[in-house]
């Protein structure tokens, strides 16, 4: 009977310790996650969301892999970039991206947020350098911007060495310099007042237009041209705000200013 007791008693012992060590060994893996299991400090495997059994004193967690789409802060030291007709600084320069494979973006590269944000700053520079500050405050996406082989060496590296996908890249905002920003609003001041001076000897439209053309212009760029002139124009006589950031470049409508009615007026330079 006592031996009987005492094997119950071992037997009870055992099981109480096994089920200890599978409670020990049971992790929850969160949504949109996964981890990076080492078993006795060498890779074993990749697990998702949900519950796993991951061996105490054996196996431990390596890395915490975010699934979803998170996005990076870009330019974060503050400072301007050129444009090819201003400088500005940056504001909410961000990158969105989604890592599709946890493996490559933990042991491909030592940190793979800092290679890829040092990768688009450096790219972003040389992209802002060749575009004026309108377009960049027209694009939603500065990924289309890129040339194509800039776009697929960077999508390349990201996806092959990093694991990573590189979705969009934005920025809210730019802060134009003050020196620019200052010299600009008075080249605007100056479209404005050569404006008014063009639609008077045009008259039309058609005719300014026609004017554009016969001193060089293409058909398009001369069609543009007049209509930004005209609107200059208007917002001369109405006193009517126009934003000198996005409306028509000054230094453009003053040189076409100039071809139609043969006067040169200055511009300023920062």
């Amino acid at each position: 009977m006592e031996f009987v007791l005492a094997v119950v008693c071992s037997t009870s012992i055992v099981g109480l310790l096994i089920a200890a060590y599978i409670w020990a060994s049971l992790k929850i893996v969160p949504p949109g996650h996964s981890w990076i299991i080492e078993s006795l400090g060498a890779y074993n495997r990749c697990i998702g969301p949900g519950p796993h059994l991951v061996l105490y004193g054996i196996e431990n967690v390596r890395a915490t892999v975010d699934s979803r789409e998170q996005d990076l802060a870009l330019f974060q030291g503050g400072g301007y970039v050129q444009f090819s007709d201003a400088r500005a600084t940056p504001v909410q320069a961000k990158v969105f991206v989604r890592v599709f494979d946890p493996y490559k973006s933990v042991y491909g590269v030592d940190n793979w947020r800092q290679k890829l944000t040092d990768r688009l700053q450096a790219d972003l520079s040389v992209l802002f350098n060749g575009i004026t500050h309108a377009t960049a405050m027209a694009t939603t996406n500065f990924l289309t911007l890129f040339p194509v082989a800039m776009h697929n060496d960077l999508l390349t590296k990201a996806r092959g060495e990093w694991g990573v996908d590189v979705l969009r890249v934005t920025v809210e905002g730019f802060n134009l310099d003050p020196e620019y920003e200052r010299v600009r609003r008075e080249n605007l001041a100056a479209a404005l007042q050569a404006a008014t001076r063009a639609t008077q000897i045009c008259g039309t439209l058609l005719e300014m237009q026609q004017r554009l053309v016969a001193s060089g212009y293409a058909q398009n760029d001369a069609q543009r041209l007049a209509e930004d002139i005209f609107k200059y124009s208007e917002a001369a006589k109405t006193g009517t705000l126009l934003d000198f950031r996005t409306q028509g470049d000054p230094s453009s409508v003053i040189a076409a200013i100039a071809a139609i009615i043969g006067r040169t007026y200055g511009l300023g330079r920062p």
